[in-house]
């Protein structure tokens, strides 16, 4: 049977809030995946229906969490226009280094590596629809570290995946500057 409530505690960082039900009662626990597909995430305030369960040590947990009488937007997408000349920078950067190598094996390296770090986003972003077990941040970070982070990016704005997780953003961008600097002092050196 669904109940309705309002979510009066969100940590966006950690994916996960608390429900307080209409007629007052436990505040009850959501986790992100518990959330309808597609929904944009929780910021503390908004009305939803839930199916009340319970967790494996007894305690209240909502499922199927959906927001009450507001149709389902299309997810915000995390990249500011400030973030094109930057991505359009890196991106030749990454071109410049590749032309001034005497082997094309790195651009092949780098298509490799952002294919399967593309694949590993829709993996997880299949994984979070569907409730089942979700590919480590970290190893998504990675990937995008050693080379595969403009097929990270790609799988970001395509899938709409990891775009408003601060946190996650956070990481991605700083191992893409790791990333560009390692392949610059690399390229010097091998001048």
């Amino acid at each position: 049977m669904s109940k309705v409530g309002k979510v009066v505690k969100w940590d966006d960082a950690k994916g996960y809030g608390f429900i307080l039900p209409h007629g007052g009662g436990r505040q009850v626990f959501f986790h992100i995946s518990s959330l309808a597909a597609a929904s944009k995430r929780p910021e503390g305030g908004e009305v939803v229906s839930f199916e009340l369960a319970e967790d494996d040590r007894g305690r209240p947990q909502a499922h199927h969490v959906a927001y009450v009488g507001v149709s389902t937007p299309d997810p915000e997408v995390y990249a500011p226009v400030a973030t094109v000349p930057l991505l359009a920078g890196l991106i030749g950067l990454v071109i410049i280094v590749t032309s001034l190598s005497s082997t094309p094996t790195l651009l092949l390296l780098y298509v490799a590596l952002s294919l399967m770090s593309f694949t590993n986003y829709s993996i997880d972003k299949a994984a979070a629809n569907n409730n089942h077990r979700r590919t480590p941040e970290q190893s998504l970070i990675v990937l995008d570290i050693l080379g595969g982070w403009p097929g990270g990016l790609i799988a970001q704005q395509v899938l709409r995946h990891k775009t408003r997780k601060s946190s996650f953003q956070a990481m991605f961008w700083t191992s893409v500057v790791v990333h560009v600097l390692a392949v610059a002092v690399i390229a010097s050196l091998l001048r």
